[in-house]
């Protein structure tokens, strides 16, 4: 099936009916699908597909009947490959550095049989794509693993800047809303000091339960929930459940 915009319309028109009776499994469909969209478009995947026999003679002959059914001027307007053997070593290079870095880090990964350490710590394909795409970007942006560690000062110094930012309320929002961030601040800190962190004798030690921390975090949670309900819209209910 494929999508085809007809006038304001959006149909679903037929390429090819296989029949009933498909002779490939069930758990081989995702996989033949793909080879076939690869055979179409000419794009091979990163990493090749290991499919059992039986399944790329079907994705070929598959393939062969949608280009067959196509019109004529589809056929005519899809580029033809050109693929030409050319010495490297014959070669002018007048920029050198236009080689792609994804290609140089393929290229560095078959020298060193990379896909077949893969295979043999039992990666899957989807696995083996995820490692291979984050080698490469890896060799494409090596600073990333050479960067500063952040400062001691960090935290503090964002939370002063964040101190000084102009706050950003809806004009629907009610006092609730204005006053839920100071209830939760103080819930938060008040549970801190019934903790016993470094000294036992705390003014506060007279309370100090478990249920009285539970009941703190779960006040400043109450008013959570009734400030992202107050501003009458179902992103803060959304944004409370994802919390």
């Amino acid at each position: 099936m494929r999508s085809k915009r007809i006038g304001d319309k959006v149909k679903q028109l037929t390429l090819l009916n296989l029949g009933r009776h498909f002779d490939v499994d069930q758990i081989h469909w995702p996989e033949l699908c793909t080879r076939i969209e690869e055979l179409l478009s000419g794009q091979a995947a990163l990493i090749p597909m290991e499919l059992p026999h039986d399944v790329e003679r079907h994705a070929q002959r598959i393939t062969a009947q949608i280009v067959a059914r196509q019109p004529a001027e589809e056929r005519d307007a899809a580029p033809a490959s050109d693929v030409q053997s050319v010495d490297v070593n014959s070669m002018n290079l007048v920029r050198p550095r236009s080689v792609g870095v994804e290609q140089a880090a393929l290229w560095a990964m078959s020298q060193v049989n990379f896909h077949e350490l893969l295979k043999g710590q039992d990666f899957t394909t989807p696995q083996r794509a995820a490692a291979v795409g984050g080698m490469v970007k890896d060799v494409q942006m090596p600073s990333a693993e050479s960067s500063r560690a952040l400062s001691p000062c960090y935290s503090p110094t964002a939370l002063l800047k964040l101190s000084h930012k102009q706050p950003v309320v809806a004009h629907e929002a009610s006092w609730l809303f204005r006053i839920t961030p100071y209830i939760v601040f103080s819930a938060t800190v008040l549970a801190v000091a019934t903790v016993p962190l470094i000294a036992v004798h705390l003014p506060t030690s007279a309370i100090a339960d478990a249920i009285v921390l539970v009941g703190l975090f779960a006040f400043a949670r109450f008013f959570q929930a009734l400030a992202a309900m107050d501003i009458g819209t179902a992103f803060g209910g959304m944004g409370l459940l994802a919390r």
